[in-house]
């Protein structure tokens, strides 16, 4: 249970700054570094297991295919509304999936700490 809690309310204050972040207006070229960076976590850390529900290597796999073909249409819808002029669409995007990445890793910390305090 403790794990639980401590999960939500560092994913919730995670989220709380990126919405503080979203509050600013960061250059372009910021928003889509910091969306790699959260790409390549979400890439590392996924699919994120759960003691009810393990996954085969085989599931493991294509859960790990999927994630990265998803992430590979993620940047490319972020890239065909930034050609079409509609910087705020794009945005949309990017944070969507920094907003992924970054709540992943409280969350991966934690099963990792348990995993390994066993």
């Amino acid at each position: 249970m403790r794990s639980r809690l401590q999960c939500l309310i560092s994913s919730s204050l995670v989220i709380c700054g990126v919405v503080c972040l979203m509050s600013f207006e960061l250059h372009r070229f910021w928003v889509y570094i910091f969306q790699m960076i959260a790409s390549v976590i979400i890439i590392v850390n996924s699919p994120i297991e759960n003691e009810n529900k393990l996954l085969s290597n085989e599931e493991y796999g294509h859960q790990k295919k999927r994630t990265i073909v998803m992430i590979f249409i993620y940047a490319l819808v972020s890239g065909v509304f930034l050609m079409f002029h509609m910087e705020g669409l794009s945005r949309a995007v990017s944070f969507s999936v920094i907003l992924t990445g970054i709540t992943q890793v409280p969350c991966k910390m934690e099963s990792v700490y348990t995993r390994f305090s066993q």
